[in-house]
C-alpha cells in the first residue's frame, strides 16, 4: 500500500483509516443538534413494564426515531457533507484533523465526484462505517466506496490548505 498520490502535481499524504474515522466523529458531533433537534419533533419514546421472576418491577425506557426523522436526518448528513467538501474540499472533522478531499489523478475537484461520493456514504457507511473501512483497508489509494466510483481520494491538506473559494470547474 502506498503512503502517497500524485495529487496537483505534488505528493500528497494518504489520510489513513483511523484519522477518516476520527473526521466521522467530529462531524457526528457537528450534526448532534440536527439529531437532537429530530429526537424532539418525530421521536416517541416506548415504555415497557414487566415483572421479573423475583416480583420486581421493571420499567424501560426507549426512544426511537421513526418515519420522516430518520430521512430528514439522512438528507441533513447529506447536504452538510455535500456543501463543505464542495465549498471547501472538506467536512468541518477534515479540516480539524488536516485532512482534504481530492481527484485521484490530480484533476480540480467538482460537484459532480463530491456528490457521487457522498451518495455512496449510505453505503460505506453500513454497520458504523465498516464496510468504508474494510474498502479504504484493502485499497492501494485507502478508498472507500464513494472513493473508488468518483475518483477521489482523501489526503493531508499539507502546506497546500484548503481554499476558501469555491471549487473551479463546474461546482457550486
Amino acid at each position: 500500500m502506498t503512503d502517497t498520490a500524485l495529487i496537483d502535481g505534488v505528493a500528497e499524504h494518504l489520510a489513513g483509516v483511523g484519522r477518516r474515522a476520527a473526521s466521522v466523529v467530529i462531524d457526528g458531533l457537528v450534526l448532534l443538534p440536527l439529531l437532537a433537534g429530530l429526537f424532539l419533533r418525530y421521536g416517541t419514546e416506548r415504555t415497557e413494564v414487566w415483572t421479573s421472576d423475583t416480583g420486581k418491577t421493571l420499567v424501560e425506557h426507549n426512544w426511537t426515531l421513526d418515519g420522516p426523522g430518520v430521512w430528514l436526518f439522512l438528507a441533513g448528513v447529506l447536504v452538510y457533507s455535500i456543501v463543505m467538501e464542495a465549498w471547501f474540499r472538506a467536512t468541518l472533522g477534515k479540516l480539524v484533523l488536516g485532512l482534504r478531499v481530492a481527484m485521484a489523478d490530480g484533476s480540480p475537484l467538482t460537484l459532480k465526484p463530491v456528490l457521487i461520493r457522498n451518495i455512496l456514504r449510505l453505503v460505506d457507511g453500513f454497520l458504523f462505517y465498516l464496510v468504508g473501512a474494510v474498502l479504504a483497508w484493502t485499497s492501494p489509494l485507502r478508498q472507500r466506496l464513494g472513493d473508488r466510483v468518483a475518483g477521489t481520494v482523501v489526503v493531508h491538506r499539507g502546506d497546500s490548505g484548503v481554499s476558501a473559494t469555491p471549487p473551479r470547474s463546474g461546482a457550486p
